[in-house]
């Protein structure tokens, strides 16, 4: 039996599991109370995603088979992490989020303005999740690797940038005892440096905005990280009004 993450636009995804996508999808609809359509118009992408639509009432729904993998990685120590306490510095546009929703593959054009606006390589943004933090979209060279994959709540620097609330941002990822090389070795992506900062909707911690490698020497800049930042309180904010 395999596992599946059914979404809808303006609905919440649904995890589910079955023997295949199809079944899947039939189970969350059944779930939601809803019929499953006679006919459905179905693609297929290459990282296993399935857009699946109805050709009669135009409803589309996102199927993500989620990895089976779920990385065991130590906790930090919280004196070796650094939190960048300043005042946002409003120098780049603001990130618009307008019809993103929750599910997978929802985020993908907001993390792909981030990363564009803050000069990355890659982005993704981690929600909770049955309790762990799992990627739901993700850009850049490995970003079909990552989705699904779920790390503890509590451990690495996304574990932390969670519960303490704090953006962290690491400049020599590769050399810094604060980053864990689980990932990279998952992915065989070299992450140099990256910002992490909370997403926190209705009062709560529920996620975590991430940009990865800076396309420069000189890493991320406070104006780039405070850009991280607001997108972050964006997506909390639509989050939080659903």
């Amino acid at each position: 039996m395999r596992a599946f993450s059914v979404a809808s636009p303006g609905r919440e995804s649904v995890d589910v599991d079955g023997e295949n996508w199809l079944v899947a999808l039939g189970r969350a609809l059944s779930w939601e109370g809803h019929d499953v359509p006679d006919r459905l118009v179905c693609e297929v992408l290459a990282n296993g995603r399935v857009i699946a639509r109805a050709p009669g009432s135009g409803t589309s729904w996102i199927v993500l088979p989620l990895r089976d993998v779920v990385l065991s990685i130590p906790p930090l120590d919280e004196d070796a992490i650094e939190v960048l306490p300043f005042e946002a510095i409003d120098t780049l546009d603001e990130v618009r989020v307008e019809t993103a929703g929750d599910g997978a593959g929802d985020w993908d054009d907001t993390l792909g303005q981030l990363a564009e606006q803050v000069n990355a390589e890659a982005s993704a943004l981690l929600l909770l999740r049955q309790g762990h933090l799992r990627f739901v979209a993700a850009t850049g060279p490995v970003a079909h690797r990552l989705l699904g994959v779920q790390l503890p709540p509590a451990s690495g620097v996304a574990g932390y940038v969670l519960l303490r609330r704090a953006t962290v941002v690491l400049g020599e990822a590769r050399s810094d005892a604060r980053h864990h090389q689980a990932m990279d070795e998952l992915t065989g992506y070299v992450t140099r440096s990256i910002v992490a900062t909370p997403v926190v909707a209705g009062g709560e911690a529920v996620g975590v905005l991430e940009v990865v490698n800076a396309n420069g020497s000189d890493g991320f800049s406070r104006a780039q990280v405070a850009a991280v930042e607001r997108a972050a309180l964006s997506i909390g904010a639509h989050l939080g009004s659903r």
